[in-house]
């Protein structure tokens, strides 16, 4: 037997638990659908601009803006960071030998200065 819940679509004022999960299930295929081409600047950009620039009708705090953001786009982060590694893989192939040994001294780069970083941070923290 349905329960009484809030209005939905069928009018009726009863539950029906079949409609919720086929609005679940459009609301998986729009994401899913978003992801296709989504690098991972434009998702980082987007969980952005709605934390800062909020829609004019949203008047919710900063707090809920933030989580509301990132549970619509933080599922989206796996798939657009593996996109953008692809690119960045494609486009290392496609030039010459020098492309690519940029490519691999920018990553080295990176992890030295993470691991100094690190390093650094643990010397602060063990001497206070």
């Amino acid at each position: 037997m349905a329960e009484s819940s809030k209005a939905n679509g069928n009018g009726n004022g009863f539950y029906d638990k079949e409609e919720e999960e086929e609005e679940e299930e459009e609301v998986k295929l729009k994401q899913k659908k978003r992801t296709v081409d989504d690098s991972l600047p434009e998702v980082l950009n987007r969980i952005a601009s709605a934390i800062l620039f909020p829609e004019p009708g949203d008047d919710g705090s900063v707090i809920r803006r933030i989580k509301v953001s990132v549970a619509d786009n933080a599922p989206l982060l796996p798939e657009a960071s593996r996109n953008s590694a692809r690119d960045v893989l494609l486009w290392s192939r496609g030039g010459t030998p020098l492309r690519a040994l940029f490519v691999i001294s920018v990553r080295i780069n990176d992890s030295i200065e993470l691991y100094f970083f690190d390093l650094f941070i643990e010397w602060r923290f063990l001497t206070v």
